[in-house]
């Protein structure tokens, strides 16, 4: 009966929806190899899988899925050795079963949230192994499932092992579903460097010759705001790098700053409008200041990524969404989080900070192990 309620909700969403999203055409299953699927929503969702996918290379044909463009192109970056990687196409009943019929998986692993009825019970009809890696609830979902718990059951129960952040997220969903629920940690903190780069070139090529001061994963409102209270610091260059590459042209309008892509570069801010440049730039940073946390309705964004580089990370007061790396961050001294107007701050000595930072980041890896531990192998 939900299922029939979910798809009768969905299926007006089908139709305006992309076609081509996935063509069968474009991928061979090889029969002798057992097919391990790997979804990740986004960007930050897939190089936090990277790490686990790099496990499972050798025991079987990789495929990998997201739902965006961005995450596509980061997909082919880090999991290049993939069989094949695509989006995954809206969740009606016949896109789901035309999907697991065509690739016939042995295992697939969700990272995080994507919780897609109809795509896991064609897995679970399948006979699919379904694991759930660095899984987590909003309190906003939390609070819905509770609300309704025979939907929570309902959306689980297709899950052979369920793997989560933290004792904090094992507590919510053990109050949603009857699954034996493991703390593996954050996959995230597992994610590496795509590669070294020269940052005196980096630097050089982009005219950057004082502080350096990098804002990354900005949402609207965002970089006016904070650029606004770091005008006041002489002695900085600020580099900007938006969450989404549809709002480079609103950004640049709003700041008239210099540009990456056009070679407007120097001066007192540049705008950074390609996409996968966020690491390159948090490598050469003095400061980095984590967006999607100083404007409501985000949550925050990955903190742990320019703290693995030994930078003093800041980040704004609303990170709902990282409760618990920013938890860990905060208690152990590796992270600050300020309100814009306490930006000049940002002047004052932050080694220790940066070393601690990245210390926690060290202390918290081993996530893709644990979650490989979840996983029933060999596959067949």
């Amino acid at each position: 009966m939900l299922l029939g309620l979910y798809n009768a909700l969905i299926t007006p969403f089908a139709i305006f929806s992309q076609k081509g999203s996935w063509d069968p055409k474009h991928f061979t299953k090889k029969a002798d190899a057992p097919l391990i699927w790997l979804h990740a929503v986004s960007v930050g969702e897939v190089r936090g899988i990277a790490t686990l996918a790099k496990l499972l290379k050798g025991h079987g044909q990789i495929v990998v899925s997201t739902i965006t463009k961005t995450g596509l192109e980061a997909a082919k970056e880090v999991i290049p050795f993939a069989d094949h990687h695509f989006i995954l196409p809206i969740d009606t009943k016949k896109n789901a079963r035309a999907l697991v019929a065509a690739l016939k998986p042995s295992l697939f692993v969700l990272m995080e949230t994507d919780f897609w009825p109809n795509l896991l019970y064609a897995l679970k009809g399948a006979g699919a192994q379904i694991v759930l890696a660095n899984g987590k609830l909003s309190k906003t979902s939390l609070k819905k499932y509770k609300r309704f718990p025979y939907v929570a059951k309902w959306v689980f129960a297709p899950f052979t092992a369920m793997g989560v952040q933290s004792e904090r997220y094992a507590a919510d969903f053990r109050k949603l579903c009857p699954q034996k629920i493991t703390v593996t940690g954050n996959l995230k903190c597992d994610t590496k460097p795509l590669k070294s780069i020269d940052r005196e070139a980096l630097k050089k090529a982009c005219k950057l010759t004082k502080h350096i001061v990098v804002i990354g994963s900005t949402h609207e409102g965002e970089e006016t705001l904070l650029v606004k209270h770091l005008e006041s610091i002489q002695d900085i260059q600020i580099v900007i790098v938006p969450r989404h590459p549809e709002r480079f042209e609103r950004v640049a309008e709003q700041l008239k700053c210099g540009r990456l892509s056009r070679g407007e570069v120097g001066g007192r801010v540049l705008l950074v409008d390609a996409m996968g440049a966020l690491q390159k730039f948090y490598q050469i940073a003095d400061i980095a200041i984590v967006g999607g946390s100083f404007v409501k309705g985000i949550g925050g964004h990955n903190i742990l990524e320019p703290m693995a580089f030994g930078v003093p990370t800041f980040f704004g007061p609303y990170m709902e969404a990282q409760r618990d790396i920013a938890h860990a961050a905060l208690s152990g001294g590796g992270a600050q989080q300020i309100r814009a107007e306490a930006l000049q701050t940002l002047t004052q000595d932050h080694h220790d900070m940066a070393l601690k930072g990245k210390e926690i980041v060290a202390s918290l890896r081993g996530g893709s192990e644990k979650t490989l531990n979840l996983i029933d192998l060999p596959l067949s």
